[in-house]
């Protein structure tokens, strides 16, 4: 992997935290269009799926911030887990641990 690409992942990250942390959902779902781009994998496309539902969740959305919660925690992210059983919702069974 080239580390220009780590550095777009990196900078994509760092404007989603910033845009958080104002407040700008809107612009949280537009970088976590960019970070899928990235074409993460396991834990890492946990993560994404988790901060798209994070910000879907503030912006109001609370259906499709379900859906992207319940998407990570097939992929086995427990935060999602937490968040799911904050908005009410049935939680579901947290796959098993996989090395990786």
């Amino acid at each position: 992997m080239s580390s220009e690409r780590r550095l777009t992942r990196g900078t994509l990250r760092r404007r989603y935290r910033d845009a958080a942390r104002f407040g700008d959902w809107d612009a949280c779902r537009l970088i976590v269009t960019q970070l899928l781009a990235c074409r993460f994998d396991g834990p890492e496309l946990a993560e994404v799926i988790y901060a798209d539902g994070y910000a879907r969740e503030h912006a109001g959305d609370l259906d499709n911030a379900r859906r992207c919660y319940e998407l990570a925690v097939e992929k086995g992210h427990v935060k999602a887990a937490q968040r799911l059983a904050a908005l009410g919702g049935p939680v579901p069974k947290l796959p098993p641990r996989r090395a990786y």
